[in-house]
């Protein structure tokens, strides 16, 4: 902040005036007229996969969905795995070579990069636009309070794309999904690293979801820290998978994510494997962790409040606990997710992440089924 009075007056988003103003300070006056040139980049960029009617992008960050009041935000930030490593080999290898062909293989490294992280960008944005109607029947909201529901927001907003790191901010309940599509989608595509074939690639992501208000600063801070966390799931893993962490801000902390989720903490079981299973015969795959929140979805609301709470007092409570719900449980058709009876993994339990992301989780619209292996599990 500069500390001179605001002076520049803009449209304001006190609805219950009419002409209201929001007064600026120069500099943040210039943030936002910057922010039409930005418009521009994204819709020449995206254009073709954005919807053409209905929806607007925000340009603040209240409109990305929810009830005012009521609404959540996710940073999500991603990075690719060993791109540093790879800029490194070509650099060691370019001391054989001319300048100008050292330059040329840089150059296609460099175009390659940024054409694949736009590309798994642009089909992350396709398969969101693909899912709006899905997304709106099932509940979520896209408009910026009760009392305009004529206007309707695209509810992601790229902040930071081009090269291997990417920063979006969208709707609470979209992040996880959306920021798992992404890696999918960023794996898929392939590397010009000089070698002679293209190499595949992978990122990590982490994600931050938090109340709208949240200092986003903060935000993109402890998503970056996420990110960092992701990574160490390939410490001893060659070649590296895509890993994604994520934390959910329930009330106003702050802090480092050494502070906030220590890592010894038994009722965290992350990072997951996303697109594979992983180490530890898929304990930590992706697929696991949606699994279990559709399983815990079948729940009454109570019971999984009950159990989030009893996970909390350690194992010998959940296995009492279990023991006691193993009837009703198979009364009412419902099941426990994860193999582990007594809903433990040694010291860490696979349960209580996904109870805690039930609320925060949305599914974006499914893939058609496919007619020739419907036909044959039907005849199976």
């Amino acid at each position: 902040t500069t500390g001179l009075a605001a002076a520049i007056g803009y449209p304001g988003r006190d609805r219950g005036r009419e002409n209201s103003l929001d007064w600026l300070a120069a500099a943040a006056a210039a943030r936002r007229n910057a922010a039409g040139l930005a418009e521009l980049k994204l819709k020449e960029t995206f254009g073709e996969v954005l919807p053409k009617e209905k929806y607007t992008i925000p340009q603040d960050l209240d409109d990305l969905g929810g009830y005012e009041g009521e609404n959540h935000l996710a940073i999500v930030h991603a990075d690719g795995n060993a791109i540093g490593a790879r800029l490194k080999a070509i650099t060691d290898n370019g001391k054989k070579q001319s300048g100008q062909v050292f330059a040329q293989t840089i150059r296609r490294f460099s175009r390659s990069l940024n054409q694949a992280a736009t590309s798994a960008l642009q089909q992350t944005l396709k398969k969101l636009s693909d899912s709006l109607s899905y997304l709106e029947e099932k509940g979520l909201y896209f408009g910026p309070d009760r009392f305009k529901p004529e206007i309707t927001y695209y509810p992601l907003r790229p902040l930071i794309f081009g090269g291997d790191d990417l920063t979006f901010v969208c709707e609470g309940r979209l992040g996880l999904s959306l920021a798992a599509y992404y890696l999918e989608q960023f794996s898929q595509q392939e590397l010009d690293d000089g070698t002679g074939s293209p190499q595949p690639l992978t990122a990590c992501a982490g994600v931050a979801i938090i109340r709208a208000h949240f200092p986003l600063a903060r935000a993109y801070r402890l998503a970056e820290e996420l990110t960092a966390n992701a990574k160490k799931g390939n410490d001893s893993l060659q070649p590296p998978l895509n890993w994604l962490d994520y934390y959910i801000t329930f009330a106003g902390l702050t802090g480092h994510l050494s502070q906030l989720r220590p890592v010894s903490s038994p009722l965290y079981y992350g990072p997951w494997v996303v697109g594979a299973e992983g180490p530890g015969d898929g304990k930590k795959s992706w697929d696991n962790f949606t699994g279990a929140i559709a399983d815990f979805t079948e729940w009454p609301r109570s019971k999984t409040k009950d159990l989030r709470s009893v996970l909390a007092l350690g194992q010998e409570e959940t296995k009492n606990y279990l023991a006691g719900l193993k009837e009703y449980l198979v009364k009412h058709g419902l099941k426990l997710p994860y193999a582990f009876k007594d809903g433990w993994d040694g010291n860490q339990t696979p349960l209580y992440n996904p109870l805690e992301s039930s609320d925060f989780y949305a599914n974006l619209k499914p893939e058609p089924a496919n007619p020739a292996q419907t036909r044959q599990e039907g005849i199976s």
